[in-house]
């Protein structure tokens, strides 16, 4: 409930009536698949999470519809919030039969560039247990992200669509890295989805950074589309100096004109 008090009247007036009203008069946003191998619906359980936002729901996260604030149309999962930089949020859950996993969709979203793009995660890794191991200690998939965000499909807020090489199991664990930038920095996540089948190859366009790094030092790459802009958005997580040549790839597609990249080194 929201009080705004009217300067004139000094009449003070509760609106949440009416947001309630708005919301529910829109219709449903639908992202992602029910019938992926991982949907809840075919009796996905969820066995351990590092912490939910209340009043989230980490079912949401694997096609469920549980209503979220205000009985939000966009069926979402959030994390705890004010946590550290670097630190590691999870999800682990088990499927009632083991299922061939060879590719996946990744649905996300953060909460906008007006306040830091809060909630968009640094890294995402998404693993599984090899045969007889009683850890998850084999890697299917990870990568680093540039904020803000950029979509594969901004409509479904695809983050990510990639092959993984073909593996049987039940049970898995996905894993999201805080950037701590702000006390709202809760990773959201909208939908994981499992799939049997492999995706198209896609071929991109991209430019590869090389950068010499010292031992013991911190370093931050970024970009900006002017180099007559103050604006600079981070490339990916934090990068710790280890004496040799720091490498990665920025994919160019989705780019507008010219891109410009500089590492600035850390406090």
């Amino acid at each position: 409930m929201y009080p705004i008090k009217n300067p004139r009247s000094g009449l003070v007036v509760f609106i949440v009536s009416l947001i309630a009203l708005t919301l529910r008069g829109q219709s449903i946003i639908e992202i992602g698949s029910s019938t992926d191998l991982w949907d809840v619906s075919r009796g996905t359980a969820i066995t351990a999470v590092s912490g939910v936002a209340s009043p989230y729901h980490v079912e949401n996260a694997f096609g469920g519809r549980l209503p979220t604030v205000f009985g939000a149309q966009l069926f979402d999962h959030i994390f705890t919030d004010n946590r550290p930089a670097g630190y590691v949020h999870y999800i682990e859950w088990r499927t009632t039969n083991a299922v061939a996993v060879r590719s996946f969709h990744l649905h996300a979203q953060g909460d906008g560039a007006d306040v830091d793009n809060g909630r968009e995660f640094d890294r995402f890794t998404l693993k599984t247990k090899s045969p007889g191991s009683s850890s998850f200690d084999r890697v299917l998939y990870t990568s680093t992200f540039q904020h803000p965000f950029r979509f594969k499909d901004y409509s479904q807020r695809l983050l990510v669509a990639a092959n993984v090489a073909p593996v049987l199991a039940s049970e898995f664990r996905a894993e999201f890295t805080d950037r701590g930038n702000r006390f709202w920095s809760g990773p959201r996540v909208i939908e994981l989805d499992g799939f049997d089948q492999r995706l198209p190859l896609e071929v991109h366009p991209a430019v590869e950074l090389v950068w010499a790094t010292e031992l013991g030092r911190r370093y931050q790459v970024q970009w900006t589309d002017s180099l007559s802009s103050d604006i600079w958005n981070n490339l990916g997580s934090v990068i710790e100096g280890t004496g040799k040549e720091w490498r990665n790839f920025d994919a160019t597609s989705s780019a507008q004109g010219v891109r410009y990249y500089r590492m600035v080194e850390l406090p």
